[in-house]
């Protein structure tokens, strides 16, 4: 069994149904024929949307290529935005469309869980950009996820640089008219 990584939802807005949210670093689930069941028990500690930021070589040598079919049949949402590792996306507006999407699942009360190969880097940087959507500053981010992973993340400084950039885009974008 995966356990996810839960992150402090203090002070984040409430679900629809007035619930905190649940958003979690979740450990790369282990593929081929244990993927069903890690996905099932995701799901059932609460993960209702996945996404993954592995590149499809990862996902072909770590043997999770049906890991979106295998959610879906599972009833977990799955989203897959592929990055390269100790990178950052390659697309500002693709990455801007997964954070709203997973913005909409956490106020409808879905459990949101990201992913890479080590949940130190790029699944942190998406958790973090979540977070800033949310209302925290980036230190304020980085410093929840790094106390729910045990260390200190993420992996490099563009990373973090990528974070404090959507952050500033956000301010940006809520100060026009």
């Amino acid at each position: 069994m995966i356990v996810p990584y839960w992150i402090d939802a203090t002070g984040l807005a409430t679900t629809e149904a007035g619930t905190p949210p649940r958003l979690a670093i979740v450990p790369c689930p282990p593929g081929g024929e244990q993927l069903p069941a890690s996905i099932q028990s995701l799901h059932n500690q609460g993960i209702d949307t996945l996404v993954s930021l592995l590149r499809a070589d990862e996902g072909r040598v770590l043997r999770l290529e049906a890991e979106g079919r295998v959610c879906r049949e599972l009833g977990v949402d799955y989203k897959w935005l592929p990055v390269q590792d100790h990178s950052i996306p390659e697309s500002m507006d693709e990455f801007r469309l997964v954070v709203e999407q997973m913005q909409n699942d956490l106020r409808a009360g879905r459990g949101v869980g990201a992913h890479c190969y080590a949940g130190i880097g790029r699944s942190c940087l998406l958790m973090a950009c979540l977070l800033c959507s949310e209302g925290l500053t980036p230190e304020e981010a980085f410093s929840r996820l790094s106390a729910a992973r045990g260390l200190r993340v993420p992996d490099t400084w563009l990373q973090i640089q990528w974070v404090e950039h959507f952050a500033e885009s956000l301010a940006g974008k809520s100060k026009q008219p």
